[in-house]
């Protein structure tokens, strides 16, 4: 029997160390410092406030969540999804209508045009290359306004899905009790005196190893939120560089 309990507090979460299930406040024992699990019936010690403040988060750091990301939140984990389209997308579109309404034009041209000499086999060899990409700058175009990536994490195993068009790059599946460290690390890249900034989410795993979990981010501060959200929810710790 409890010699002592307290109400659930909104502001205080606590997570089982075995299974990282959410503890109510009826099976916390303030007076001897202790915990139970009703998921797998562990009994841990609690830690000190600031860490049972911290332990489930439902905002890294008490930073507010960026608003092109969904959360929905689990007893073991969670599920966080973002569109792909942003403005910046908006250029592409009219790229991609010039880019392939020019070959449209060449190959109506090169294949029902009257020419002299008879059907020409150059006009429609040469620009096969222009095909390509045009054909890939617009399977990107509808994969950024359709796709979503959705990021996983319950109590075996992270998962890390887009779609539903189909785009392998970048889905993955790690084991959780593999990963030991988080890294978000950022590139710079230049071209013709202007900069941009790229961020990747690194798992570092048990007992060796390196995978890119998450690539498809669209600024520092979505990148930085899903960064400390998983973190927090691995008990890991997380390096930015």
């Amino acid at each position: 029997m409890h010699a002592a309990t307290v109400p659930e507090v909104p502001h205080l979460k606590i997570a089982c160390p075995s299974c990282a299930a959410a503890i109510a406040g009826g099976d916390i024992n303030i007076a001897a410092m202790s915990a139970v699990c009703r998921a797998c019936g562990e009994v841990f010690r609690l830690p000190d406030a600031a860490a049972a403040t911290s332990a489930v988060p439902s905002t890294p750091d008490g930073s507010q969540r960026p608003r092109l990301v969904t959360l929905e939140e689990t007893r073991v984990g969670f599920t966080m999804s973002w569109r792909w389209w942003t403005w910046a997308h908006l250029f592409l579109v009219f790229f991609c209508i010039a880019w392939d309404g020019f070959l449209v034009f060449w190959y109506a041209m090169a294949l029902f045009a009257p020419s002299k000499g008879g059907f020409q086999w150059i006009a429609v060899l040469f620009p096969i290359c222009h095909v390509a990409v045009g054909v890939g700058l617009t399977y990107f175009l509808i994969a950024s306004a359709l796709n979503r990536t959705v990021l996983t994490l319950d109590a075996h195993e992270l998962r890390v899905r887009h779609g539903p068009i189909p785009w392998l790059l970048g889905n993955r599946t790690i084991e959780r009790k593999r990963i030991h460290r988080l890294k978000l690390s950022s590139t710079v890249s230049r071209n013709r005196g202007s900069s941009s900034v790229s961020y990747a989410l690194l798992a570092e795993l048990d007992p060796e190893g390196q995978v890119t979990a998450v690539r498809s981010f669209q600024d520092a501060e979505h990148a930085e939120y899903v960064a400390r959200m998983l973190a927090a929810r691995l008990e890991v710790p997380l390096v930015e560089t």
